[in-house]
Parts: structure tokens; sequence; C-alpha cells
């Protein structure tokens, strides 16, 4: 698919800090959303973020249905399918970054500029309340996940590569050191705080482990 233009718009929303704020309960997340679909993409991004995480749809290390089925229509250049299968990733995910790049680049080459729109503008929006979260560059002022796909679909709309990956503590919680790559092969560690799925993970052990 062609992604050029939105990977080199995206590259320019690294921006400065902002605070992260928790919401409260799972239902706001519907709330948020109904608003989202409704056309109003001026929403808050974080807010939308955490409500997700704190609603019963959250599921942080889980592969949502259809997503295999959307990477491999991307690579066929397949846009009936990949449309398809990022709807229903979305319907299970709404924060999921790639499906909204996936679905604004087939949008676009389908000529519904309306669709692509939208999708392009919720992408942004979700890579811009990443980068506000945090500065990104060390342990102390780390951005702010939801979960990992976050981290890779927001270091890939800045142009990396990721070469590893390692869990680091920062602060009281843990975050995920990023080593990474630009395509001029420059090298460069980028942190994120992983808290959010790492608490959910544990509960999810715990829960296990009660049975």
């Amino acid at each position: 698919m062609r992604r050029t233009a939105f990977l080199v718009a995206a590259g320019l929303c690294v921006i400065a800090n902002a605070a992260w704020a928790d919401t409260a309960g799972g239902t706001q997340y519907d709330v948020i959303l109904a608003d989202l679909k409704g056309g109003h993409t001026e929403i808050d991004y974080a807010a939308l973020r955490v409500a997700y995480a704190n609603s019963a749809h959250y599921d942080p290390y889980g592969e949502p249905p259809g997503r295999e089925a959307m990477l491999a229509a991307s690579k066929a250049h397949d846009c009936g399918a990949l449309l398809d299968a990022a709807n229903r990733v979305l319907n299970d995910d709404f924060t999921d970054i790639e499906a909204h790049v996936l679905s604004a680049d087939c949008a676009a080459e389908r000529g519904d500029a309306s669709s692509a729109k939208f999708h392009h503008d919720v992408a942004m929006g979700l890579i811009r309340s990443i980068a506000r979260s945090g500065d990104g560059t060390t342990a102390a002022s780390p951005y702010v996940v939801m979960a990992v796909k976050e981290e890779y679909a927001f270091l890939y709309s800045q142009g990396y590569k990721v070469t590893s990956q390692a869990l680091v503590k920062c602060g009281a919680g843990e975050c995920d050191a990023m080593s990474v790559e630009d395509h001029d092969g420059k090298k460069t560690t980028f942190f994120f705080d992983v808290s959010r799925p790492m608490v959910w993970l544990t509960k999810q052990f715990g829960a296990k482990g009660a049975k």
C-alpha cells in the first residue's frame, strides 16, 4: 500500500510532554467511541486509549479477529479483503493504529476521500497522543502505551526500524527500551512505559492461579 505520504506527515508529530490521565470505567470507551464514529475526530485520543484499557475489550497481548488476514491482504495489495479484515480488527479495538493507517491507504486508492481522511485523522490523533505522553528519550520520561503494538506502530510512523527490545525499570514501573535505526542507519533508543499492559498481565495470571 502507498504509505509514504502518511509516514512523512506522521513523522512531524512528535510533540512535547503532556499529562496522561486515567478515566473511570469501561463504559467511557463506548461513549468516546460513539462520538468519534459520529465524525468528531478532534477528541481526546489519550482518553480514548485509556478508556479502552479500562474496558472489557482490553487485551494488550492478544491478536484481534482479522489481524492476520489484514496483514496478509496488505502484502497481497488486496484492498477489498484488507478493509473487511481491518473492520473486524477495529470492531475489537478501535485504537489499533496500523488498522487505521492501512484502511486510510486503501480508501484513498479506491477514491473514498471521506473514509481515507477519517482513518488518517484517527491514526494521527492516536500517534500524537503517544508523542505527548513523554519525550521517550529516557526511562525518566517515557512514552506511555496501552499495548506493545502501539510502540511498533509509533516507531514505524516516525520512520524507525526496531532492532531490539529490552524490559527495564522506569520509576515504580517497567519500560520497554526499544533500540531502533533510521533510514540512514543512525541508532537510537526510545523508552515506553508498559505499566498498564504489565498490570493486566499480572492480573490475568492471578486470575488463572485462583481457579
